[in-house]
């Protein structure tokens, strides 16, 4: 029962990082707001497919989802991908802590300054 609780918990909040209503949400992994709202208040549980869904959308694992880890995001294979310096990994925890809105917005900043 915890972990039910910390997945609503953890569902509602990812929502409102993101600023998306339910009816948003429920776009955007294809079910209605009502089934949304009932996965948040705990009286529907999400299919397996749903729940990776879900993961995929947020970027995070289903073990965070599911309270299994307090790690919201995946930790990827760093392989040559290590971070430069400190100034670099400062911006990029800022950038993981942004909604997807304004990450879209920081992109396109991004590309603006690059010339691409």
């Amino acid at each position: 029962m915890a972990g039910e609780k910390v997945f609503l918990k953890n569902l509602k909040k990812l929502r409102l990082q993101r600023g998306l209503s339910q009816a948003e949400m429920g776009r955007a992994i294809h079910v209605t707001p009502q089934t949304v709202y009932t996965y948040e208040a705990g009286k529907v549980t999400p299919s397996l497919p749903t729940l990776l869904l879900l993961a995929d959308f947020f970027q995070v694992s289903t073990d965070y989802l599911l309270g299994r880890t307090a790690f919201q995001y995946p930790v990827p294979d760093l392989g040559d991908h290590l971070v430069a310096d400190d100034d670099e990994a400062a911006l990029l925890k800022l950038y993981h802590a942004m909604p997807a809105a304004t990450k879209r917005k920081a992109q396109a900043i991004l590309r603006e300054l690059h010339g691409s």
